[in-house]
């Protein structure tokens, strides 16, 4: 039979912290946040930037965020992004966000991992973007 101080003693060590966050611990945030959108916009530059296709990829939707801090705050995204009517080449990268590039309705849409580190203090931000999957127009996500 348990020792009922010791029962007591972890039942109120657990009551005590939860719903602290362990620092650098992996925290799991809303991904409607309207930041992690900006966020999304600036991860479209990176991505066109790498990308050897014809339309620029715009952001539709991030479905996961989770954060960290690591000398500064690192973020993981996973991020829907679909085929623009923009040509590349036609709009400067760095005004894509208000550049009025529509979303072709059938066009191609792939989910993407983004990975940004930044140090606000420093004005630095590292976006990293790879591809998770190719996701079909009328598939629902």
């Amino acid at each position: 039979m348990p020792n009922p101080s010791l029962v007591v003693a972890v039942l109120a060590f657990a009551v005590a912290v939860h719903g602290q966050v362990m620092t650098g611990g992996v925290m799991t945030q809303d991904p409607s946040k309207p930041s992690f959108m900006e966020k999304a916009w600036k991860a479209a530059v990176t991505l066109n930037q790498q990308s050897n296709l014809k339309y620029l990829m715009v952001p539709i939707k991030v479905l996961k965020a989770d954060s960290q801090v690591v000398g500064g705050m690192k973020y993981n995204f996973e991020i829907l992004f679909g085929q623009s009517e923009c040509n590349k080449g036609d709009v400067e990268l760095s005004e894509l966000a208000t550049s009025n590039c529509q979303l072709i309705p059938n066009g191609s849409r792939a989910v993407y991992k983004v990975e940004l580190y930044e140090r606000l203090w420093e004005n630095f931000e590292q976006y990293t973007v790879s591809k998770i999957k190719d996701v079909a127009a009328g598939e629902k996500i």
